[in-house]
């Protein structure tokens, strides 16, 4: 895993603004995942590539495409959010396991390990 990351800005939170994290799992061969607080310009986007297939959700603009077909949808900005918050009281059946909380937790605190040691390539 290589991560960068950290408090870069003057906004007034108690977390990292930017973190980038390149990883490999065993089911995909490289993975990125990119949390930015600094864009001025709103965006949330799920980008899948695979050998046969590429899926792109933007969550902003309400539009998932699937290759060349694009379909539209309705998302309000903080659905999402309300949604996991149900889930989290128990009023909906999609939570993770155990299992796939405490391997979450591994993977937050390597990348934030990562990013620590500047483990990027840098020079």
């Amino acid at each position: 895993m290589a991560a960068l990351g950290g408090h870069f800005s003057n906004l007034e939170i108690d977390s990292e603004d930017i973190c980038a994290l390149l990883l490999q799992t065993e089911e995909c061969q490289a993975l990125t995942i990119h949390l930015n607080y600094l864009d001025r310009i709103y965006r949330r986007e799920i980008m899948i590539v695979c050998d046969d297939v590429t899926i792109k959700s933007d969550l902003a603009s309400g539009i998932i495409r699937v290759c060349d077909a694009e379909e539209k949808f309705v998302m309000h900005r903080d659905e999402t959010f309300r949604s996991e918050h149900r889930v989290a009281m128990n009023e909906g059946s999609d939570l993770c396991t155990v299992n796939e909380a405490l391997q979450t937790d591994l993977l937050i605190r390597a990348a934030g390990k990562a990013a620590q040691k500047k483990i990027w390539g840098s020079r």
